[in-house]
């Protein structure tokens, strides 16, 4: 058999009405808004589908792209991925709701087509995302479990899951677990590479590289710098086999450039994890409609590899001090 989900799109109308019309509205919550048009009808709703991928998140609804999924060539079903979503969509729908057709239902196409929605969304950026069943509903419990869907909880009838896309992801912390970041600041090997340059920096050590920092001062940092999307984007890196983050990438605003930085610990580096949460951060910056990353490190070090390895190319060179020698600068830039 072959699978394949394709964005809906206006020349698909005839083969895909039929289909729309074998799902009928109101089961378990879900609505089909095109059941029982007319063929006219039809194409309108579709226009207004496609046009729904350009939307803003609104108490309405959400930016979010459709596709139909095909058996053999034939429409089985839908599913709508919603690309942002706030806290209250997060509560009344996910990331995705789909629906199969009724002459095809009970042949594993539901738990194949949103396999095949998710790794939409991986390629969108996504590390981690959001759907719910109700209670009631075993099938499509069963559909979300099956792809990977971990039970948060149930409220009101409602079941609750999260589903973790990566095996590496990014999370923005709380402020409860700036611990993490503090603990790095100050740990010279995970900070070596700062070391030995002239940075007019309020609690930095030039011997060592560790940036000391109070709890206020960390707070105050914090608020500054999370929830600052598109302009700041700030995020702990996750294995989710390990119960702790393994380092932090961010990208900012500065002078009209969009930098990027990127810190693994120590005791966790050699293992990709710089790749792995370096690519995560570019996907989220194009997300968020970042047209171009850059940075600027030692020309000798390691990450030059990294960097380049995910689209980077050296732009310009200068010459600095280090420990009191000249060293070699490289800047770096990716369109995304």
């Amino acid at each position: 058999m072959s699978y394949k989900l394709v964005e809906l799109n206006e020349n698909m109308f005839k083969e895909i009405y039929e289909m729309y019309q074998d799902i009928p509205t109101g089961e378990n919550g879900q609505t089909n808004d095109a059941y029982g048009l007319s063929e006219d009808e039809f194409k309108e709703y579709i226009v207004k589908q496609i046009k729904r991928k350009n939307n803003e998140v609104t108490y309405d609804d959400t930016p979010t792209i459709t596709y139909i999924m095909f058996v053999n060539e034939r429409p089985v079903g839908f599913i709508c991925l919603r690309t942002k979503i706030d806290d209250n969509w997060k509560k009344w729908s996910g990331n995705f709701y789909y629906q199969v057709r009724v002459s095809d239902r009970r042949k594993g196409y539901a738990t194949k087509m949103l396999s095949l929605g998710l790794k939409e969304l991986q390629k969108l950026g996504f590390s981690e995302v959001y759907g719910q069943s109700s209670r009631g509903n075993i099938g499509s419990a069963k559909v979300i479990e099956n792809n990977g869907g971990i039970f948060i909880n149930e409220v009101n009838g409602t079941r609750y899951y999260k589903i973790i896309l990566n095996n590496i992801y990014l999370k923005t912390p709380s402020v409860d677990e700036l611990n993490y970041r503090e603990q790095w600041m100050n740990d010279p090997k995970t900070m070596e590479y700062n070391a030995g340059y002239d940075i007019n920096l309020k609690g930095y050590d030039k011997n060592t590289g560790i940036i000391k920092k109070t709890k206020e001062e960390m707070k105050d940092w914090y608020y500054k710098w999370i929830n600052k999307e598109p302009n700041n984007f700030f995020a702990y890196i996750y294995d989710k086999n390990i119960q702790e983050p393994v380092g932090e990438t961010y990208y900012y605003l500065d002078d009209n450039i969009y930098n990027v930085g990127i810190l693994i610990e120590a005791k966790y580096r050699g293992k990709g994890y710089a790749k792995a949460g370096l690519k995560l951060l570019c996907n989220y910056a194009k997300k968020n409609g970042i047209k171009e990353l850059y940075d600027d490190f030692e020309a000798n070090r390691n990450g030059v590899k990294v960097f380049e390895e995910l689209g980077f190319k050296i732009i310009d060179r200068y010459n600095t001090k280090k420990f009191d020698k000249d060293i070699e600068m490289v800047v770096v830039k990716k369109i995304l």
